[in-house]
């Protein structure tokens, strides 16, 4: 999991998680959903930092987007909690992947507590359901684009956060004293980055890095200036940022070191 602040931290937003997943009798099943950018992983990684006492059985967080996630539940068991998964059953016949996931549920380790299995990015809940574990120890926690994924599934739906939300996350990342004395621009900063928490992060922490001064120009375009550059160069730039940005949003980049690397590239 990454080191960096998480870009959503609503304790509204944990508590109810923390109440659908701590429900008793039954495997429980949450999803958080919203559109790409919106800060699901991070609300599921912060829950899971948060919470994580609660849970003596073990985290264990998987890619759902990976064609394998069998596979990739059968290797966790073993890389992790060094169990010798059988091939064969007891007739000496093989064992299927879904089977063998079967058998991991049966023998997680440790042996008691509740454990939470986090399915990052859920594309087709249909490919998730047959490997979904059984016993009710288990907390199932789902990040997805899907809105209504499942009736059997509590649901947490994240929007772009409010022109107010957004102004804050930009605070936080570039400094109060900044954004006071540039307010206008940074209110109309947000609302050119659509006010996705991800989009914010990434500009944020590169302008937080950087000696770099927006200003709005006549046709309403943000301007970078730079002491180093010229006004043409800088035009350029910001030209190419909105582009990258919507890449870097889809391919879930949320690495500033990475967004720089991209626009450096972008303009050699």
């Amino acid at each position: 999991m990454s080191d960096d602040k998480p870009l959503r931290a609503s304790t509204h937003e944990l508590t109810i998680l923390q109440e659908k997943l701590q429900r008793t009798g039954a495997v429980a099943l949450s999803a958080v959903a919203g559109m790409g950018g919106v800060g699901k992983t991070e609300l599921a990684i912060q829950y899971a930092r948060q919470y994580e006492a609660d849970y003596p059985g073990g985290i264990c967080w998987l890619s759902a987007k990976e064609s394998n996630l069998a596979a990739n539940i059968v290797q966790f068991a073993q890389l992790h909690m060094n169990l010798v998964v059988p091939q064969q059953d007891f007739r000496g016949n093989p064992l299927s992947l879904t089977e063998q996931v079967e058998w991991c549920w049966e023998n997680w380790q440790p042996s008691e507590g509740l454990a939470l299995i986090v399915l990052d990015d859920v594309t087709d809940v249909g490919n998730c359901r047959q490997l979904l574990p059984k016993a009710n120890r288990f907390r199932v926690l789902m990040t997805t684009r899907i809105r209504n994924l499942d009736s059997n599934i509590e649901e947490i739906s994240l929007d772009v956060l409010s022109p107010q939300e957004a102004l804050q996350l930009l605070t936080k990342l570039v400094g109060e004293k900044r954004v006071e004395k540039e307010k206008i621009v940074a209110e109309q900063l947000c609302k050119w980055l659509g006010y996705l928490p991800l989009g914010l992060e990434l500009v944020g922490r590169y302008v937080a890095k950087k000696p770099l001064h927006f200003k709005a120009d006549t046709s309403r375009h943000l301007i970078p200036i730079h002491e180093s550059h010229n006004t043409n160069d800088m035009f350029l730039f910001v030209s190419l940022l909105a582009p990258l940005l919507l890449i870097c949003i889809r391919i879930k980049v949320k690495s500033s070191t990475q967004l720089q690397m991209a626009i450096s590239t972008a303009r050699v």
